[in-house]
């Protein structure tokens, strides 16, 4: 009984899905199948009826007695909301120390988290070593939270404001790495040669070498 609406109206279409499959006398994947046009749909119907059973199941009102066992089926959709205008700005110290500024607001979701795993996935390093600053209007404006939207909003420029800084750390480490800066990766704290993992150098290092903030 919460915002948004999607959930109980979810549960009520199904329901009445249920109940007119009873009046026709139709297997209730089948009626799906008949009035859902999606082939990706009809594909996760068929791999999870096969794998609960559903043709062996009982026929509805076969147990005797008020108490009754068998299968019940429903499929719902959840609508993917993003918010295009959301933004983030991420800084890189010379010091090696990760920082990243968003207006979004955490409600108790745990956006911080989310952000930080983000980020650090890309550059390689443990989330605990991004400094999330978040909720302040002066900061690049974020999107809000409602419609689950946040999430998918904030972490696609998270990501990609990580990936160009990335690109400006295998440029500067790929000079004193010797190595082509394609074959640079981040793991584990350092830059790395794909070819020659021995070759490397540590995450704070590589930060020390570009001039300027970026």
């Amino acid at each position: 009984m919460r915002a948004p609406g999607n959930t109980p109206g979810a549960w009520g279409l199904e329901s009445a899905i249920d109940e007119l499959a009873e009046k026709l006398g139709l297997d209730p994947v089948a009626l799906r199948d008949r009035i859902d046009p999606s082939p990706v749909r009809r594909e996760e119907r068929r791999i999870g009826a096969e794998r609960i059973g559903w043709s062996r199941r009982h026929a509805p009102g076969a147990d005797p007695g008020p108490i009754k066992r068998g299968l019940g089926m429903a499929q719902s959709l959840w609508g993917a909301n993003v918010q295009t205008t959301a933004s983030i700005e991420v800084r890189l110290r010379r010091d090696g120390v990760v920082e990243a500024y968003s207006g979004v607001q955490d409600i108790g979701s745990g956006i911080g988290t989310a952000i930080q795993q983000t980020i650090a996935e890309t550059l390689g390093l443990q989330p605990s070593q991004i400094a999330i600053h978040i909720g302040d209007t002066n900061f690049p404006a974020g999107p809000p939270s409602y419609g689950s939207r946040t999430t998918a909003s904030i972490t696609p420029p998270a990501r990609v404001a990580a990936w160009k800084i990335l690109q400006a750390l295998f440029a500067k480490a790929a000079s004193a790495l010797n190595a082509d800066p394609g074959d640079l990766l981040a793991r584990g704290g350092f830059i790395e040669t794909r070819s020659d993992p021995k070759r490397s150098m540590r995450f704070a290092e590589a930060a020390a070498l570009i001039d300027g903030a970026h």
